[in-house]
């Protein structure tokens, strides 16, 4: 098996995956579709499975909108600032 490590001097910096699930209670007044959350038992899974496994995650119920909480702000990931220093936002919605 081929290991792939990045390093300071990768193009566009570390890589990532991301996925999207259908969305909770919590997430749909905004959107349809959610970030998939991996809770540790799945990382395995996640990092070393085959595509059919890492797809299941996708189709999977979504987690509980009891188990995280969503912070709204006037950032829509284009700034650049992270959330904890973004301005709270009271009206048009947004979801981090």
């Amino acid at each position: 098996m081929t290991t792939w490590l990045a390093s300071a001097e990768t193009p566009g910096g570390s890589p990532f995956a991301g996925m999207t699930g259908e969305a909770n209670d919590l997430v749909r007044p905004l959107n349809n579709r959610m970030p998939v959350i991996l809770k540790p038992d799945d990382y395995e899974r996640w990092l070393h499975g085959g595509i059919d496994e890492v797809i299941k995650f996708q189709l999977r119920e979504t987690i509980s909108s009891g188990d995280f909480s969503m912070l709204e702000t006037m950032d829509r990931w284009q700034s650049g600032i992270p959330p904890a220093r973004s301005i709270p936002r009271k009206s048009s919605r947004s979801m981090l």
